[in-house]
């Protein structure tokens, strides 16, 4: 499973590294993760479970391996490493004062990608959180579709890379 992606800036083609990928390469490739397992762990209950596990102090330990393997520059952040309550503490950690240039356009709050495709007539199908989609299915709505069939779809992809 390779999540490839271009740099606007660069043209540079990367790969995109996420986290846990062995445990995703599992889910979605492996007979027993796609039949058995995927299905329990897209459940809304399991997300929630999950959520709140990450909000709990022993959820610390996670924040190093993530930082390491995503590369993610801690000199943009208020708090050091070890001084996070949790998880998602550092999650939605602050960053100093001019630590990102905020440039005309589109801006997030939050790290990220924008996944866009000029013509979603193009594409057939795209992915949101691992399920697939046509413009019909999406929008759940026949007329709707038709109206959008030759548009741009630009969806934003929360991410640390």
């Amino acid at each position: 499973m390779e999540i490839k992606y271009i740099v606007r800036k660069t043209g540079q083609i990367q790969r995109e590294v996420p986290p846990a990928e062995r445990m995703l390469k599992f889910l979605y490739h492996h007979p027993f993760g796609k039949t058995a397992i995927l299905p329990l762990v897209k459940q809304k209950i399991v997300s929630d479970w999950y959520g709140r596990k990450m909000y709990k102090k022993s959820s610390v330990k996670r924040i190093k391996s993530f930082v390491d393997t995503l590369k993610i520059d801690m000199s943009e952040s208020e708090k050091n490493m070890g001084d996070f309550s949790s998880f998602n503490d550092f999650i939605f950690r602050k960053l100093k004062t001019g630590a990102r240039t905020i440039e005309d356009g589109l801006v997030s709050p939050g790290d990220g990608k924008i996944i866009a495709f000029e013509n979603v007539a193009d594409v057939h199908e795209f992915y949101v959180k691992g399920q697939r989609f046509t413009l019909e299915g999406f929008l759940r709505n026949k007329e709707l579709a038709r109206s959008f069939e030759n548009s741009s779809i630009f969806y934003f992809k929360a991410c640390s890379q």
